[in-house]
């Protein structure tokens, strides 16, 4: 056990968890306890930064205010529905979410491998009703060194031992690929006219963070249009790149405005000192930063 909190409070909600809970996972060894923005403390009052962010579910920040009032509010007013009953608010968001990215439709999932699992059986669906594929025949195609999740459909698809040790027998229907092989794929599409989709991760992160080659994903929607294959994204780990991307474009253009908007005053001021005029008072106002 790590020192972080082998010598604090830690210690014990460590030792809980492995004595009461199963055994599926390898967290860090710190307990947290609460948290702020992107900042979180453990039981020992120890503040750490935060840059893993729930893998990406508390990008906004934790405890952000607007959403805490805001789930405060639903919660007090109707807390759950289920899907056996409409309710007044999954239409506008599902509404706000193709107008976003330009889909046709949207379903809302509570985890990432329910999404990959849905998309199997999408893949699998439209073989049969419309690309013509005989009965139980529709193959998937993965891309080796994946990490799409733990369900046993989905580490059908996977190369981990970890994951698949003393599981099977696993998912019939599923061909593991080279990632970023755009050449052996074509091969692979001609070769199988079984095959209803192809499930790839934009960039891979389980295997550390591999990016393809910059034309890989565009071939790759070239090849699925020409051979009639289903393209599912996995998009997760991506989603986390592109805000962090977009984090930084922001604060570049802050830095810039600030820049330009102190250079700005600066200027205000030399002309004051230069003319001499006698509303000083009132110039130094308009120069305060």
């Amino acid at each position: 056990m790590s020192t972080v909190a082998k010598h604090g409070k830690g210690e014990m909600f460590i030792a809980k968890e492995e004595k009461y809970g199963a055994h599926n996972y390898h967290p860090l060894p710190v307990v947290l306890e609460r948290a702020e923005g992107v900042v979180v403390w453990d039981v020992d009052g120890k503040s750490y930064f935060d840059f893993l962010s729930a893998y990406s579910a508390v990008n906004q920040g934790h405890c952000h205010p607007r959403i805490i009032d805001a789930l405060k509010e639903q919660v007090a007013k109707l807390t759950l529905t289920s899907r056996a009953f409409y309710n007044n608010k999954l239409g506008d968001f599902e509404e706000m979410l193709c107008q976003l990215f330009g889909f046709d439709k949207a379903l809302v999932m509570n985890s990432g491998v329910e999404a990959v699992e849905t998309a199997m059986k999408l893949c699998r669906k439209w073989a049969y009703q419309v690309k013509g594929v005989a009965a139980n025949q529709a193959k998937i195609v993965f891309a080796k060194d994946n990490f799409h999740g733990r369900t046993i459909s989905v580490i059908s698809a996977s190369n981990d031992n970890t994951a698949t040790h003393e599981f099977g027998p696993f998912l019939d229907g599923i061909v593991l690929f080279p990632y970023n092989d755009v050449d052996a794929l074509e091969q692979l599409f001609k070769a199988d006219k079984n095959i209803a989709g192809f499930i790839v991760e934009p960039i891979q992160g389980e295997a550390g963070i591999v990016v393809p080659d910059e034309d890989y994903l565009m071939r790759v929607r070239q090849l699925c249009t020409k051979y009639n294959v289903l393209r599912p994204l996995q998009k997760c780990l991506v989603f986390i790149l592109l805000i962090f991307k977009f984090l930084i474009c922001f604060l570049l253009i802050f830095v810039i405005f600030k820049v330009w908007k102190r250079q700005k005053k600066l200027a205000l001021l030399i002309t004051w000192f230069k003319d001499g005029k006698s509303s000083r008072n009132s110039s130094i106002r308009s120069i305060h930063w």
